[in-house]
């Protein structure tokens, strides 16, 4: 099944609460070091393929991303809806996997080179099928420098 996708993708540097308090001298703070957020919107289309329970994603991303010329397959088990797989190929590559409250390390593959990614999960909100959504937050680390937080809400409407 032909669908539209809008991928909405927002980044902030992320200190846990704790050390937030602390580093704010007691002000009542969220989770994120400031209030500065990085957002950008993009738009593709792809297909919706069902292989039993598995659900999967396609669309391509391009150059205008920052993705290169890549495919990209967002993947799930329909009684499984809250631990997701995000696999890149092409110019970008890539396999990361989303399970709330769980730590994966990938590696990301581009054209200049490798690096390591850690993911740490907090919340998966999977309404596919009555909302039309997927959204992942999630924390991203990158050779032990400062995590960010990162939202990334999937909407899909079918053509």
């Amino acid at each position: 099944m032909r669908c539209k996708l809008k991928m909405t993708t927002s980044q902030e540097e992320y200190i846990p609460k704790d050390l937030s308090a602390e580093l704010k001298m007691g002000m009542n703070e969220p989770e994120t070091a400031n209030s500065e957020i990085d957002s950008f919107t993009v738009y593709a289309e792809g297909e919706i393929l069902r292989d039993g329970n598995k659900i999967i994603i396609r669309y391509e991303e391009n150059d205008n991303a920052g993705m290169g010329n890549s495919v990209a397959e967002l993947s799930f088990d329909k009684n499984e809806p809250k631990s997701i797989t995000l696999a890149r190929t092409g110019a970008i590559s890539v396999i990361m996997c989303f399970k709330e409250g769980f730590r994966h390390t990938c590696v990301y593959n581009t054209e200049i080179m490798p690096f390591e990614l850690c993911i740490y999960t907090k919340q998966i909100d999977n309404r596919l099928f009555d909302m039309k959504y997927i959204e992942i937050v999630y924390l991203v680390e990158l050779g032990g420098s400062c995590a960010q937080k990162t939202v990334l809400k999937m909407e899909i409407d079918t053509i």
